[in-house]
């Protein structure tokens, strides 16, 4: 009878000791992307003034390396067609007003109607519910 609570025991604190992990790690968690991307045929804005088409756009890590017709792209890069596209070498504002026109007003007196006509005298929040 001993010997099975001590079996049972050994097997029990076994299970416990097999499901820990000694040393957390965090590297299945992030990757080291240090590949190059390269971005052809797109029409790639350079600056306002300065547009190249048919272009490719070499970057790596999210830097822009190499920008033009005839670019010598290293062994490891991924392509990527972009027909038809435009690139741009910056983030879009999105508080910028550029190219958006000014909403026009309606010419109102300033004071506010009901949304509807009712039947009953005054503005109440709800006059239909008696």
């Amino acid at each position: 009878m001993l010997m099975k609570k001590i079996f049972f025991l050994i097997l029990l604190t076994s299970n416990f000791v097999i499901s820990q992990i000694y040393f957390p790690t965090n590297s299945q968690v992030k990757t080291v992307n240090n590949s190059y991307q390269a971005f052809t045929n797109a029409t790639i804005h350079v600056s306002p003034y300065n547009v190249v088409k048919n272009a490719t756009l070499l970057e790596k890590n999210g830097i822009i390396i190499a920008v033009g017709q005839n670019i010598d792209l290293p062994e490891n890069t991924r392509i990527y067609d972009k027909s038809g596209k435009h690139l741009y070498a910056s983030f879009i504002d999105l508080m910028t007003e550029f190219g958006i026109k000014k909403p026009i007003r309606n010419s109102s007196t300033g004071s506010r109607s009901a949304e509807y006509n009712s039947s009953r005298q005054g503005y109440y929040w709800n006059d239909h519910i008696l």
